[in-house]
């Protein structure tokens, strides 16, 4: 929310494909900006199963390179 406020652009703007839905892009935006969450907190969610395998990967998307979001910020 602090960086639409700061730029006046969304952070995350998912997309569906024929591959995935909104929701795996979703997840994906994140790990490039983030990086992997922990374990742990990937595996808690009562949804998780649907996005997540066992090792913490995303079942649908393939994880690319890290992007952190302070050049994201920095760029805007």
């Amino acid at each position: 929310m602090m960086f639409e406020l700061l730029t006046g652009d969304f952070l995350f703007e998912p997309k569906s494909s024929e591959v995935h839905d909104k929701d795996d892009d979703h997840l994906a935006q994140m790990f490039e900006m983030l990086q992997k969450f922990p374990k742990e907190w990937l595996l808690s969610g009562k949804r998780s199963p649907n996005f997540i395998d066992e090792e913490g990967n995303l079942l649908r998307v393939q994880e690319s390179e890290h992007y952190p979001i302070w050049n994201v910020l920095s760029e805007k």
